[in-house]
């Protein structure tokens, strides 16, 4: 058990062997520095700000105030009944109303 136990520290050492440091990309750091940059631009602020959950939940409140209101708006201006459509028909087109001219009865003809 002992040597098998070695045996893997070995192994482990060995893989070890030839090892070298990591090296990054060479454009890493310009790429990190325009990123960090980029970052305080107004379209960045703005998408920053609108992907916000308060904004989703305060835009989407206020489409929905705006849609009750339409809909109250809507239901208070009610239709005139019957008999006020009939009588506004009747004062419209009374006939003590509309004075015709002999021109206007010639032209009827």
């Amino acid at each position: 058990m002992e040597n098998q136990s070695e045996q893997w520290v070995n192994q482990a050492m060995e893989s070890l062997d030839g090892l070298q440091r990591a090296n990054a990309n060479p454009f890493l750091y310009t790429r990190i520095l325009a990123r960090v940059k980029g970052a305080n631009s107004r379209w960045e602020k703005t998408a920053r700000f609108i992907s916000r959950p308060s904004f989703a939940f305060a835009a989407t409140a206020l489409f929905l105030a705006l849609n009750m209101w339409v809909i109250f708006q809507k239901n208070d201006k009610a239709e005139p009944s019957q008999a006020e459509m009939e009588q506004l028909f009747a004062t419209e087109y009374s006939a003590s109303n509309i004075q015709y001219s002999l021109v206007d009865l010639n032209e009827i003809k």
